[in-house]
């Protein structure tokens, strides 16, 4: 059961983090948020469209980690698959979104 219980926190978390992104919130900075040549050296309205659909992108990732954990609890009741389960969503979706947001907003 904890493996379920940290995954679905991990999910929680990414969510939370995506919040500010999503509002617009996090001004451009070297730690927080999608810094690539564009968002960092471009005008200040790219950094906030690119974080904005970085953020959208999180809270999907977070969205889909969270149910992950829940199905696994839920539907296996085996833990250890549960968490493979739940580890694998994370890592692929949260790789097609860095590849999705990169194109979009990388170099160019």
């Amino acid at each position: 059961m904890l493996p379920e219980i940290v995954f679905a926190g991990v999910g929680v978390l990414i969510i939370l983090l995506a919040i500010p992104l999503l509002l617009r919130r996090v001004p451009r900075n070297d730690w927080y948020g999608l810094r690539t040549e564009k968002t960092m050296h471009g005008p200040e309205q790219v950094w906030y469209d690119a974080n904005h659909d970085a953020g959208l992108g999180l809270c999907a990732v977070g969205i889909l980690t969270l149910a992950a954990a829940l199905c696994g609890v839920l539907l296996f009741h085996r833990a250890l698959l549960a968490a493979a389960i739940t580890a694998a969503v994370l890592l692929v979706s949260s790789t097609a979104e860095l590849f999705r947001v990169l194109r979009r907003h990388g170099k160019h």
